[in-house]
């Protein structure tokens, strides 16, 4: 084995002190020969190198393309966040403007408040406002609540810092109103929690001979509602004329069983989507 080796030692020398005294041009082809000879081996051993080179270099593009894909969702939800920001920003301004044009243009003595809480448990029946006694000496029970789109209900408990609002969706809230365009008459009374979609009110005592349709508009008709002991030199109208109530969303005739009926009963759809409150004026007295 070693002598094999000293051999191949041996030609390797001699092949490189001949191709160190050779003329020029014999060495140009000596070196073409090799080229010739092990140039395709030479190709052959670098295709390893070549494939592991562009699985590489796909690898590293495939991180720059992940973190890009990050950078990209990062700025998305941001872009998303800021989106909503201003789309409640926009919200809230056009709100507090539609208020500031109520106030400006009322002939009622407006004091303005804000929803501070809801008692999950009795979400339909009332909201809690930033408004109390100490604020204004006029607070009191049974004072219309309203925003410009419409009525939301009335004051109930007045406490030092904070105020009840008991709404029109409330069993215990009774309005006297109008049908828009006629001279029907009728009450209005909450149908408390639904058990399924949009809350109601339902307006009763309505005339059996009323003519009303679906989707006309009701009114507060100014024409208070009393308990039956109350003095006369009390009763004044809880609700002002020409609130906005709502729209006629059923006004079934009397008809069969029901044909001998002294009145009419009509479903209302509120003016106002009750799970939203937010700004909200109560109505003082003069």
């Amino acid at each position: 084995m070693s002598k094999r080796l000293n051999l191949v030692l041996l030609a390797l020398i001699a092949v490189i002190v001949i191709g160190v005294f050779l003329p020029q041009n014999w060495k140009a082809g000596l070196q073409g020969l090799g080229w010739d000879v092990f140039g395709p081996a030479t190709r052959l051993l670098d295709r390893p190198r070549e494939f592991f080179s562009q699985i590489h270099s796909g690898f590293k593009s495939l991180d720059e393309a992940e973190r890009e894909v990050k950078v990209l969702r990062a700025t998305d939800a941001a872009l998303k966040t800021e989106n909503d920001v201003l789309h409640d920003l926009s919200a809230e301004n056009t709100r507090l403007r539609e208020m500031l044009d109520f106030k400006q243009g009322s002939h009622y003595k407006l004091l303005a408040c804000r929803v501070v809480s809801r008692d999950p448990s009795n979400w339909w029946n009332t909201v809690i406002i930033n408004r109390g006694w100490t604020d204004n000496e006029k607070l009191a029970p049974d004072l219309p609540v309203v925003t410009p789109r419409g009525l939301v209900g009335k004051t109930g408990l007045v406490q030092r810092d904070l105020t009840e609002v008991i709404l029109m969706i409330n069993q215990n809230c009774r309005i006297a109103a109008t049908v828009e365009g006629s001279h029907d008459r009728g009450i209005v009374v909450g149908l408390g929690a639904p058990a399924e979609g949009k809350p109601r009110v339902k307006m009763e005592f309505l005339p059996r001979n009323a003519q009303i349709s679906v989707g006309e508009r009701v009114f507060t008709s100014g024409v208070g509602t009393y308990a039956v002991d109350t003095k006369p030199k009390d009763r004044k109208g809880v609700f002002p004329p020409g609130l906005f109530l709502g729209t006629v969303l059923d006004a079934p005739p009397l008809s069969g069983a029901n044909n001998f009926g002294l009145y009419r009963e009509a479903t209302i759809d509120p003016a106002l989507d009750l799970t939203q409150l937010d700004e909200l004026f109560v109505i003082l007295p003069n």
